[in-house]
């Protein structure tokens, strides 16, 4: 692992690195640890970047399609805040699931 963090003379520390982001990835990738769903053509996904991991899998493309991936920054107080205005007109409980 190359690092200014970690010296050279730190073989073993950085070995341990390496089985822990091993047993990591192997964590990451186990179905059970994993939410999939296929998004159709207009679907938005949000998600706190800071308490997640994000991924997709492969798709096929056609020369008809076209894929486009935006993104932006946001504060999720101004997102809070219009989800209750929108609670608030179409008379949903506070509590409501989501995905």
């Amino acid at each position: 692992m190359r690092s200014w963090y970690f010296g050279i003379e730190d073989g073993t520390k950085i070995q341990e690195i390496y089985q822990a982001l091993k047993i990591f990835t192997s964590l990451c990738y186990a179905p059970e640890n994993q939410l999939i769903f296929p998004l159709e053509n207009g679907d938005t996904v949000l998600w706190a970047n800071t308490r997640c991991l994000h991924a997709r899998s492969g798709y096929q493309s056609t020369t008809e399609d076209n894929r486009s991936i935006f993104g932006c920054y946001f504060m999720w107080d101004i997102i809070k805040s219009r989800i209750r205005v929108i609670r608030d007109k179409l008379n949903l409980p506070e509590n409501q699931n989501s995905l």
